[in-house]
Parts: structure tokens; sequence; C-alpha cells
């Protein structure tokens, strides 16, 4: 048993956790203060908004597909670095920071990508103000905006990953 190996795994999940929490938390306070009034949009979802919960909701699965991705490399390399036999701490570490700095610069683009999405397709939509709509309780244009993110998402996801690996490298050395 390499108890190196275990640690640097718990570390792992507890770093991922912090940073998924946050990041979860962080998009969806940004993405309703860029879309409207973000005390609008918690009261409406405090008092039972769906379309309101649906728009969340398209937020948290969009920001998840677009950052699984761009992480996974630094995820393998720690993955090949913890099962390894000799497993060196300094690399361990270095791992887990390019997995932090991978984190956070793919959540600034794919926070970027959804935010110019969301006002272009509300710009091509001019006949319907979705925002007001959905703060106003209506859930099919909650939906259709939730497909239209997740939609965008999934198709972006490879150009976020792209762009993280080309300015954060899989390893330091």
């Amino acid at each position: 048993m390499n108890y190196l190996s275990i640690i640097s795994s718990l570390v792992y999940l507890l770093l991922l956790l912090v940073l998924s929490c946050v990041s979860v938390h962080a998009t969806c306070r940004l993405l309703s203060k860029f879309n409207g009034n973000r005390a609008e949009f918690y009261s409406g979802l405090v008092s039972g908004n769906r379309a309101i919960g649906l728009c969340y909701l398209g937020y948290i699965i969009s920001m998840t597909i677009m950052m699984k991705n761009s992480i996974s490399s630094g995820m393998s390399n720690l993955q090949s670095l913890i099962y390894s036999d000799d497993v060196i701490y300094e690399a361990v570490v270095e791992a887990l920071t390019l997995i932090c700095m991978q984190f956070i610069l793919s959540f600034a683009l794919s926070l970027l990508v959804i935010y110019i999405s969301s006002k272009l397709y509300q710009r091509l939509t001019d006949e319907i103000q979705e925002m007001e709509e959905i703060s106003n309780g209506n859930e099919a244009v909650a939906l259709v905006y939730v497909a239209v993110l997740i939609s965008i998402s999934t198709i972006m996801s490879s150009g976020v990953d792209m762009l993280v690996s080309g300015i954060i490298p899989h390893r330091m050395h």
C-alpha cells in the first residue's frame, strides 16, 4: 500500500470538491447578474419559480460540460504519478498545481463562452425577452434557453479544452 498515493488521491478529491462547489456557486451568481437582476433571480428561485431553476440548471450543466474536458489531462497526469512505483512528492504537488491552474482558466473561459453565447442568442431572438420571460416564470422559454446553453457548451467544450491545453502545459517539466 502506497500511503503517498492514498494521501494524494484524497487531496485531489478534496481539491476538486472545493473547486467544484466554488465554481458552481460563482457561476450561478455571475451569470444571474449578467443576465438580469441577481437579487430578482435569487428571490424568484427561493419563491419556487421553476423557470429560474431551469435557468440555473442550464448554467451548471453547461459549465460542467465545458470544464470537464479541460482538466482531464491534468487528472490523467496526476493519476499516472500517483500509481507509479516511485511517487515523487514534488511531482504530485506540481500536478495538483497544474490542475488548479487548468480549473481556474477553464472556469473563466467557460463562463465567458456562456455569457457571450447567451447574449448572442438573446440578440438573435429579439422578439422574445428571454430573461424577462424566465423571471416571470415562463418555463417554455427557460427550456429552450437551457437547451441552447447545453448545445453550445457541448460544441464549444473542445475549443475551451484546446485553448486551456495551449495556455497551460500538461506538465511543467
